[in-house]
């Protein structure tokens, strides 16, 4: 690998393909670790949703949780093995069925993006969402940015 520097900061790097393809594998293992440390709140937040929303009993719940997991299983097993170029089955699945989950995002994105504005006030820069104050910057670059991490921009 060969560093990329200019006035003593670091700004990029060339890498073999191998090294780009190790970096990746690495990348998916560590998401695939991170998944797995969430896995309870995630699979809380699911059966909570869908016992209020559906009103799933604790019988449906079990049967629910137990099948999810084998899927969230697979799916991990998925990102692990590295293999980029392929559609994960459930996404085109549900597509076959209809749903298009890219753009229930995509709305999603677009809605939340429709209540926000990003207001010049005095030396700095303010965003609203829902026309209630969210965060600010000393440029509006810094404040897309916040906006982004958050899934709002």
């Amino acid at each position: 690998m060969q560093i990329k520097k200019s006035g003593g900061k670091i700004y990029g790097a060339n890498m073999t393909a191998a090294e780009k393809k190790a970096m990746e594998m690495e990348i998916k293992r560590q998401l695939a670790e991170f998944n797995r440390k969430n896995e309870m709140e995630l699979d809380a937040i699911i059966l909570w949703e869908l016992h209020e929303q559906l009103g799933f009993g604790p019988e449906r719940l079990k049967r629910f949780f137990d099948n999810f997991g084998n899927a969230l299983e697979d799916l991990l097993r998925h990102y692990e093995m590295g293999s980029d170029d392929q559609c994960w089955l459930c996404t085109e699945k549900l597509k076959e069925y209809g749903i298009d989950i890219e753009s229930w995002y995509k709305n999603r994105k677009e809605e939340k993006m429709a209540n926000v504005k990003i207001c010049r006030e005095k030396d700095h820069y303010v965003a609203y969402v829902n026309g209630s104050r969210y965060c600010s910057g000393d440029t509006y670059v810094e404040v897309v940015k916040d906006l982004a991490a958050e899934g709002l921009a």
